[in-house]
């Protein structure tokens, strides 16, 4: 892969397309938001519903920032209501393929490492944990630019990364690292200014590697 290309591609986007800021800034909104977990059932039934409703904000700023990049290859542009109708028509997929690999497969795996095997390192856990969350990006865009269904795009995410685990190692640890680098305000500002740059750079891999794959449903 040529990093220097792919990293000059990705500053030409995100600096040409200023509405990936909005979907950044849209992302750390929420990312800023408190969330937390209650003993109360009242409370609790609440918090699940802000937590539900944050995870969509971030997956719709996620969508918008995939469309702005997908069109932006052909010269076309993405606007707000453009992300939102994307959205709006994938929803339910995208949330199924982000349960399944962010929310329950990580963590069930890890748990049933430790369950089986007590002295498991903690690095290999945490080594798993990635490669799976790893499929994650190009599973979320297969469906958003493919059009493929959950399970087929779980699938195809899964067999992308694999087949380029270099790469997309690179690419996820280097952003995973600066992630949690600083925290407080700065490390907000750290995550606005490195999102929109993560995505592209994931849209534009998920682009190059699927070339050569099969995408029949």
């Amino acid at each position: 892969m040529n990093y220097k290309q792919l990293l000059k591609e990705t500053w030409k986007i995100v600096n040409k397309y200023k509405i990936v800021w909005l979907f950044s800034l849209i992302y750390v909104f929420i990312y800023m938001l408190p969330m937390r977990r209650s003993n109360s059932l009242a409370l609790l039934c609440v918090m699940f519903i802000f937590n539900g409703l944050a995870i969509i904000g971030w997956l719709f700023a996620e969508v918008g920032l995939i469309s702005t990049v997908n069109n932006a290859i052909s010269g076309d542009k993405t606007t707000l209501k453009d992300a939102w109708f994307t959205f709006k028509a994938k929803w339910l997929q995208i949330l199924i393929i982000y349960l399944f690999l962010v929310v329950f497969i990580v963590p069930f795996i890890c748990l049933l490492i430790n369950f089986r095997y007590t002295q498991f390192p903690l690095w290999r856990n945490f080594f798993l944990a990635m490669i799976i969350s790893i499929s994650y990006p190009f599973a979320l865009r297969g469906n958003v630019i493919k059009g493929l269904k959950g399970s087929v795009s779980i699938k195809r995410g899964i067999s992308l990364s694999l087949r380029n685990l270099g790469p997309v190692l690179i690419i996820g640890l280097s952003f995973y690292f600066i992630r949690i680098s600083i925290g407080g305000l700065p490390g907000v500002i750290i995550n606005f200014l490195a999102f929109p740059f993560e995505s592209t750079l994931f849209t534009l891999m998920y682009l190059q590697f699927s070339t050569s794959e099969d995408f029949s449903t």
